[in-house]
């Protein structure tokens, strides 16, 4: 899983940690996780969006930094993508439902 430190991790940096060309990283990488580095690092990233819209209140407009999005719009662009929602959707919808499931508990 990625470290705070490394969201930001390029197709290039990883291909040089284990020094391969970048491209035919990229070729091995699909191989045998059939995705994209790239595409894999974003659903990492959307994994962590989500954690962190459910069990914080912070603004939307902070999360893209902490998870290595450039901008909040490219950030809910790719989200919205990932889960067919936006955002604030996600968190308003999973979180008035473990609201329900607390009450009747």
């Amino acid at each position: 899983m990625l470290s705070k430190n490394n969201y930001k991790i390029t197709n290039k940096e990883l291909a040089d940690i284990i020094h391969l060309h970048p491209n035919y990283f990229n070729a091995v990488f699909k191989k045998y996780v059939s995705e994209t580095p790239q595409r894999y690092i974003n659903s990492l990233r959307i994994k962590k969006a989500k954690d962190i819209l459910l069990r914080s209140h912070e603004a939307i407009s902070e999360i893209p930094e902490q998870i290595g999005f450039k901008d909040v719009y490219y950030f809910s662009k790719a989200f919205k993508k990932a889960t067919g929602m936006s955002p604030s959707l996600y968190r308003s919808l999973h979180q008035s439902h473990e609201s329900h499931l607390s009450k009747n508990y």
